[in-house]
């Protein structure tokens, strides 16, 4: 979020958007999800437009020195409309039927019933129903579970699945832990958290790939709990343009100390979206 005062870009665009919130959105088509993108474009330009930002730019002493941001000039990184989402973490509570149910958390309480969940990557959709049905029949899992996390990686091929406890479970829990790996194939783990205590079946990680700009393969690991950009897909176009931002920063003839600082600005992201793009600055000299 871009500060200004006590306000920020993101805090802004939720009220002019949504009225101040901005949930995990299921549309219906891509034409509504391309109307709500450009929608949130044109919110982010008038943001930056009415605030008095300093330019990214160079620009001669002659020019102004408030940057003009244009909506056609704007990289805009689109998603997939379901099936996008690698980390997912859901409220788990028996509803009046008897059986498990997932929640998601609105207005600070586990209140929205969220059995069906497209937004999850496919790795995740899949076992969230088998999930539901293993917690309905097998106390050593179910006593005492208050929430469900879910990790995979954009091929779907290995899955970390996170039972976080209010109490200890049961000393069966690993033979059913193991038993849930079984039924859910190769590629899944199954851990168990509460109050800083872990037990763990299979691995607390998972191998992310993805594709860049020169056909290299970028692999990282990704541990349970830690930050992530919960979109791969969106999170492989940003690593890209972040390496195409990297490669302008080389030293070569007429390049000035203004332009070098900009791109370094523009290239500074969070985990694996652009960190490991900087990574070519230091090896390009």
């Amino acid at each position: 979020a871009i500060s200004h005062g006590k306000e920020t870009m993101s805090s802004w665009c939720e009220d002019q958007v949504h009225g101040g919130n901005w949930p995990i959105n299921i549309v219906a088509s891509q034409d509504d999800y391309d109307h709500d993108l450009s929608r949130r474009v044109r919110t982010l330009i008038r943001f930056l437009n009415e605030r008095s930002l300093p330019p990214l730019r160079p620009q001669d002493a002659s020019q102004e020195q408030q940057e003009t941001f244009r909506e056609e000039e704007a990289a805009v990184f689109a998603s997939p409309i379901s099936h996008y989402r690698a980390r997912c973490r859901f409220a788990v509570k028996r509803a009046e039927d008897g059986k498990f149910r997932y929640f998601l958390w609105d207005n600070g309480a586990p209140n929205a019933l969220a059995d069906d969940f497209p937004a999850a990557c496919k790795g995740i959709y899949t076992k969230m129903g088998p999930l539901l049905d293993t917690l309905s029949s097998d106390p050593s899992l179910s006593s005492g579970l208050r929430a469900v996390n879910f990790l995979t990686n954009k091929e779907g091929d290995q899955t970390v699945v996170t039972l976080t406890y209010d109490s200890p479970p049961p000393a069966t829990w690993i033979l059913s832990a193991k038993s849930l790996c079984s039924s859910f194939g190769e590629g899944c783990s199954v851990l168990g958290r509460w109050k800083g205590n872990l037990q763990q079946e299979g691995n607390d990680f998972v191998i992310e790939r993805l594709h860049l700009e020169d056909r290299r393969e970028l692999r990282y690991k990704q541990v349970e709990g830690s930050f992530s950009n919960p979109n791969p897909y969106v999170n492989e176009k940003r690593r890209r343009r972040g390496g195409a931002a990297c490669s302008s920063c080389s030293v070569a003839t007429g390049i000035t100390h203004a332009r070098l600082r900009a791109n370094l600005r523009r290239s500074w992201r969070w985990r694996s979206t652009r960190c490991c793009a900087r990574r070519q600055l230091r090896t390009s000299g």
